[in-house]
């Protein structure tokens, strides 16, 4: 690799660094957003399980393992604490008493609902410090990104 090529490549990297530390920073702003209670109460994974259930519908026990690429009995603990909260219930399947599947109750999709709700509201406001233009070269780049990406993002 030439010297010309490596410099370019730091810069990229540079480049990329910086953007993903303003990220990160504008990310932070966002913290102050969600409920107190969730916050305190509920850990990513939790969330993150609340979201995979509310765009997959019911699942069992070990597909929720797989998803959050745990153990079982990492999963029962996971699911028992949303069940506290009321967010999650267990049924057994009606063709098959042998698999436990997790449900989201309507106090699960409720607070997702909220969560967007107050996560959308934070970006439109964030957004709302840039100019009509700016906004279009952001949308853009977006676009670019979604497009040189397509196929790749799981």
């Amino acid at each position: 690799m030439n010297e010309g090529a490596s410099s370019g490549n730091a810069t990229l990297s540079g480049a990329l660094e910086d953007v993903l530390a303003h990220a990160g920073d504008l990310a932070k702003s966002f913290r102050g957003e969600v409920p107190g209670w969730v916050a305190a109460e509920l850990t990513f994974g939790q969330l993150r399980l609340l979201f995979k259930l509310s765009s997959h519908g019911p699942t069992s026990m070990s597909g929720i393992g797989e998803w959050l690429g745990t153990s079982l009995s990492s999963v029962s603990g996971t699911v028992e604490r949303l069940e506290r909260h009321g967010l999650v219930e267990r049924h057994h399947r009606d063709d098959d008493r042998r698999i436990v599947e997790v449900h989201l109750t309507d106090p699960g999709r409720t607070l997702l609902v909220d969560i967007l709700g107050i996560r959308l509201e934070a970006i439109r406001r964030l957004l709302g410090v840039l100019a009509v233009d700016e906004l279009k070269d952001l949308d853009r780049l977006l676009r670019l990104i979604i497009e040189r990406t397509e196929g790749t993002a799981s």
